[in-house]
């Protein structure tokens, strides 16, 4: 971007990672509510990124007196989640009968028959909290749709408390599908865009739960709440929420389904700092009732260490290196350009301290996703 505007060309860039805008903006605009509330030179309205001051000197020599909510947002970037405070929780024994979900040899190949991932071996118990790191095409998204039936392995089983599952999520009971939820980045089409969304996310517990109407409303609101939608913006239908808004409908839509696994495949990339923060808060309570385990597929290392107590490692479409997320994280940055070492090499760009189906599964209903053998781009 910086080539771009030294060649003259002006670029107007949307983002919610703050350090990517001190980096390379030399302006800032904060909206709220659709309107301007802060606006100036990159560093005043920003700062560097060290602590933040209500008033300090700006580039003009008069003192910068932020906006509310840009306050905040500098504030959400800063301060660590209430789970990363107190350190991952221990999932303990798993409930009598309940194993949860576990992969045995998964491999998953392409119409041509060369792999794209596997084979991957990985059990989930109930209440455990695992992260999913590696380079973009290391095959992480591709293991988790095999996971939850959306993309069909060649070879390799999922079990859920001992029992195999189809391969195919149309091959699954209700039960089946309920069991595993997954989150994708981008939600969008996942929604019915003439439905208001409240009607949509209590559909799953109604659906799946056989939940009362009433009493799968009530549990949606009060998901939403818990994760900073106010209850207004349900009423809408999806084209009038943003993409952050709609990510966290999606998570709500799989968290009412009280799954044994949920997937949540980078669900905080549309969020801004502070939504991100509130999303990292709620998210270990929200999934305690059921003891739901997370498969947590992420580039955003401090949400990793504030919410995971274990890490995979993915590179070429296999787990390389699986353990407590402090001991994985340096072996992922050993291998970055230029650090010498002999890791797997991961995109440090993307991987970095920046903050920045219907009623089955929160993902592509049928007809719009990936064919079922192709796999995602992770």
């Amino acid at each position: 971007m910086r080539a771009l505007a030294d060649d003259g060309a002006g670029v107007l860039l949307l983002t919610h990672d703050l350090q990517l805008v001190r980096e390379t903006a030399d302006r800032v605009i904060v909206l709220e509510h659709g309107r301007a509330v802060d606006n100036g030179p990159t560093v005043d309205v920003l700062g560097t990124g060290g602590p933040v001051p209500g008033d300090r000197p700006t580039t003009t020599g008069l003192p910068a007196v932020r906006h509310r909510a840009t306050r905040e947002l500098l504030a959400a970037e800063r301060r660590p989640s209430t789970s990363e405070e107190a350190g991952p929780t221990a999932a303990g024994p798993a409930p009598e009968g309940r194993e949860g979900v576990a992969a045995t040899g998964i491999i998953v190949r392409r119409r041509s028959g060369d792999p794209l991932a596997g084979p991957v071996s990985m059990a989930f118990p109930p209440g455990t909290m695992i992260a999913l790191l590696g380079p973009s095409g290391s095959g992480k998204t591709t293991f988790a749709r095999a996971l939850a039936g959306l993309t069909t392995p060649s070879r390799g089983e999922v079990r859920l408390d001992g029992r195999p599952l189809p391969r195919r999520i149309d091959r699954r009971t209700p039960t089946q599908r309920r069991a595993i939820q997954y989150v994708h980045q981008n939600s969008a089409g996942s929604f019915e865009e003439h439905r208001p969304v409240l009607g949509q996310l209590a559909d799953t517990a109604r659906l799946l739960r056989a939940l009362p109407a009433e009493e799968a409303t009530t549990e949606a609101i009060k998901a939403a709440d818990a994760l900073g939608l106010d209850q207004a913006l349900l009423h809408r239908t999806p084209d009038r929420l943003s993409g952050g808004q709609l990510q966290r409908c999606a998570l709500i839509r799989a968290l009412t389904a009280r799954p044994s696994l949920l997937v949540c495949d980078e669900v905080t990339s549309a969020l801004d700092t502070v939504s991100r923060q509130r999303v990292l808060d709620a998210l270990p309570r929200l999934l305690a009732p059921a003891r739901t385990a997370l498969l947590f597929i992420s580039h955003d290392l401090p949400a990793v260490r504030a919410l995971t107590e274990e890490a995979a490692l993915f590179d070429g479409g296999r787990c390389v290196r699986r353990g407590p997320v402090d001991e994985v994280l340096p072996v992922a940055w050993s291998g970055a350009p230029g650090s010498g070492g002999d890791g797997v090499g991961l995109d440090t760009s993307a991987l970095s301290e920046r903050e920045g189906y219907g009623h089955q599964v929160s993902g592509p209903p049928a007809g719009r996703g990936r064919d079922d053998h192709i796999a995602g781009e992770r």
